[in-house]
């Protein structure tokens, strides 16, 4: 068991403040499941795509938050939430930013 405390929740005003400063970041909901932080990165081809995924992989390990990417050709979509918290945290804020960096310094 886990002697790591839960990251608490982003309230809804204070995410939404976020979100004005991730620009394309939304809140994805889904009728039975936990809310998330959601973004679809669009890309000339399949291989820039898989670039920034290794990117974005790196960073989420450095930072032990993992989130759900998927790769498609000319699109990559990343969720993020944590997990243990049931919901979207600072841990989750803090990786899209690093995201939206990455993606800003190699477009």
């Amino acid at each position: 068991m886990s002697t790591r405390a839960k990251s608490p929740t982003i309230a809804p005003a204070a995410l939404s403040e976020a979100l004005k400063e991730l620009g394309n970041w939304s809140v994805l909901e889904k009728a039975g499941e936990i809310n998330r932080l959601h973004r679809i990165y669009t890309f000339a081809n399949y291989l820039s795509g898989l670039t920034f995924v290794q990117k974005i992989a790196l960073k989420a390990e450095e930072a032990d938050h993992h989130p759900d990417i998927l790769l498609q050709w000319g699109k990559v979509t990343v969720s993020l939430f944590t997990h243990d918290s049931g919901g979207i945290t600072e841990k989750d804020l803090n990786l899209a930013k690093t995201f939206e960096d990455i993606f800003l310094l190699n477009s």
